[in-house]
């Protein structure tokens, strides 16, 4: 028997009590979206994160599961991203992350240019400054914790802490909050630190290059990638929309893993 411990936001609550979430397929209005969530999240976010056993049995005649790499190029503000993180990765990550490894790669549809007497990139994100603000912030998260508490520290930042209706577009406000409700050891002052030194310009730099060097280019975000396989769109609708399933029938049909039967 083998047993393994990640620390994670169980996203399960948030989905069964908020309507919303339930059968999601597409992006309904921002106004439709989160107000009950953001309310949830405020109240239990400190006892939502739980202690995940994954006990994973295997005979001796079945093959070894091998690890399934998801990697997904994102924006912290776009809301097909936030509808893929929170619908479709986080629940699959939840059942199978003894199964998965997770590439995050929060850049985007960013603009890039060059001053004339300067070799530093300028980056114009597709949403504003915001969005630049919030790619960096996790940029930071990622490189400095475990991938199932980055996870949680992405999904806290696209369900907005506060109760307004769009405390998800805040995320200045939420870096500094969701790090504090989910780090004990690293909190909003490390966050900054990073955010605003030269560790975060690094972080984005490197999210850049890795953005385009993809083959074939990327054409909008979500953009997933699944053991870093050559992208098709048809891959891109099913995984998009339903991970969880893709991935059973796709990587793991021969595993029998029971938690594809769940």
């Amino acid at each position: 028997m083998k047993i393994t411990y990640l620390w994670i936001v169980s996203p399960v609550l948030i989905y069964q009590l908020h309507p919303h979430f339930r059968g999601y397929k597409r992006v309904p209005a921002t106004e439709d979206l989160l107000p009950h969530a953001n309310v949830l999240l405020y109240k239990t976010m400190k006892f939502t994160v739980i202690l995940l056993a994954l006990v994973g049995f295997t005979a001796a005649a079945e093959p070894a599961v091998k690890p399934v790499k998801i990697s997904l190029y994102y924006e912290s503000l776009c809301p097909d991203s936030r509808a893929f993180v929170l619908t479709q990765l986080a629940p699959t990550y939840e059942k199978l992350a003894a199964h998965l490894t997770l590439d995050l790669v929060p850049f985007g549809n960013v603009n890039v240019t060059h001053a004339s007497n300067s070799s530093a990139p300028r980056f114009a994100c597709q949403h504003g400054p915001a969005e630049c603000y919030g790619n960096i912030a996790e940029a930071c998260v990622i490189a400095h914790q475990p991938p199932a508490a980055a996870l949680s520290f992405v999904q806290c930042m696209f369900l907005g802490v506060h109760r307004a209706v769009d405390s998800w577009k805040d995320t200045h406000f939420n870096a500094e909050a969701c790090a504090n409700l989910l780090f004990s050891n690293w909190g909003s002052t490390d966050l900054k630190k990073c955010i605003d030194g030269p560790e975060g310009e690094k972080l984005i730099e490197a999210n850049w290059k890795k953005t385009e060097a993809l083959k074939p280019k990327h054409t909008g975000v979500p953009w997933i990638l699944v053991n870093e396989a050559v992208h098709t769109p048809e891959m891109q609708r099913q995984a998009q929309f339903s991970l969880k399933d893709y991935l059973c029938k796709e990587h793991f049909s021969k595993a029998n893993l029971l938690e594809c039967m769940a």
